[in-house]
């Protein structure tokens, strides 16, 4: 071949190969637009954009809405800082350093305030450090390009979960260490509380009542096994009480207090109740009883069942707690004389 045939294949590749670096050269671009398009939130995420100037505010919330954010209604800072007293965003995009104190005013928000990113002009090197002084958790250099604010707004989603794991743990403790607290004013065995607890309570609870004329009531349960002819043997009286006790537990509110009397007698002391209340609760104590199954032992069984009297302290009487107990012990002395298995209300 002669040197004009190679000089001419060389001029025709040329172009051609050119043509071929360019098309490789539009794949990549239009690739990492694709990849930048599809970055969208795991979860629904709310932004609120308050940027130091208009060109920036608009091409933020631009860019945010193509990324698939929800852009928060709200864009000058009174009414983002009054958000984040009823129902914050998830994330504030503020434009330092005028921005400033919207950035203060999310840091004091408390637990459920929003992840903060500041915007800030170059250079980039500086910063991470301008947004950490100014409280910022997190930082985006304008202007505002997709990819620089679709990586920002990943962080903050990570951080926004983080803080939510935080504060379900935090809740998970305080309630624990209330149980904990319970469990020291009760007995593990039966959830009743300890006399001693229940005296110092009853004492708070009768002067409330008697300062701000609330209602008082008492359920006073006992167990009929103990009545029959052949009471139980010592396992199955213990096992009956347990039963009774988790049933009562399972039934009354927070602020009830259930207590054992005698080894057959409980008592369940009812605030803000009055007698129509404390009727309900009896009577779903005893249909509960006796739904559950016999206690057998020894080839004998003993079915479940209480004898409830019920009382309360009349609006406009004098509040006094030996008064209620005597209506609930007459009220109880009645329903076991008819037998037993009922709810007697003393009116």
């Amino acid at each position: 071949m002669s040197r004009a045939s190679r000089t001419r294949g060389k001029t025709a590749k040329k172009p051609q190969a050119r043509a071929q670096s360019q098309q490789r050269k539009r794949e990549s671009t239009a690739g990492t637009r694709r990849r930048s398009a599809a970055i969208a939130p795991s979860i629904p995420i709310e932004v609120a954009v308050c940027e130091s100037n208009r060109i920036s505010q608009d091409r933020a919330r631009v860019i945010l809405a193509e990324l698939g954010y929800q852009v928060a209604p709200e864009q000058d800072e009174e009414a983002i800082a009054s958000r984040l007293r009823s129902a914050p965003p998830h994330v504030v995009l503020a434009g330092l350093p005028e921005r400033a104190a919207l950035v203060s005013q999310c840091l004091a928000a408390g637990v459920h305030r929003p992840v903060v990113i500041a915007a800030l002009v170059a250079p980039t090197a500086t910063a991470r450090a301008r947004a950490s002084a100014a409280g910022a958790d997190l930082f985006a250099v304008r202007p505002h390009g997709k990819d620089s604010l679709a990586a920002a707004l990943q962080a903050a989603e990570q951080i926004a979960l983080l803080r939510d794991k935080v504060t379900s743990l935090r809740g998970s403790e305080e309630r624990l260490r209330e149980r904990l607290q319970r469990f020291g004013q009760s007995d593990l065995a039966t959830g009743f509380f300890h006399i001693e607890f229940f005296e110092h309570v009853l004492l708070m609870e009768l002067k409330r009542a008697r300062r701000y004329g609330y209602t008082l009531a008492a359920c006073l349960v006992a167990l009929d096994a103990w009545r029959e002819p052949h009471p139980p043997p010592a396992t199955v009286r213990r096992r009956l009480r347990s039963l009774v006790a988790s049933t009562i537990v399972g039934i009354v509110r927070d602020i009830d207090m259930p207590v054992d009397l005698t080894e057959d007698r409980m008592l369940i002391f009812l605030p803000f109740t009055n007698l129509d209340g404390a009727t309900r609760v009896g009577r779903r104590i005893a249909a509960a009883v006796t739904a559950q199954s016999e206690v057998t032992d020894s080839g004998q069984s003993w079915r479940p069942a209480v004898s409830i009297g019920i009382a309360a302290l009349r609006p406009g009487k004098p509040v006094s707690f030996a008064r209620l107990m005597r209506d609930a012990t007459a009220a109880l002395r009645a329903a076991q004389l008819k037998g037993g298995d009922r709810v007697v209300v003393r009116t």
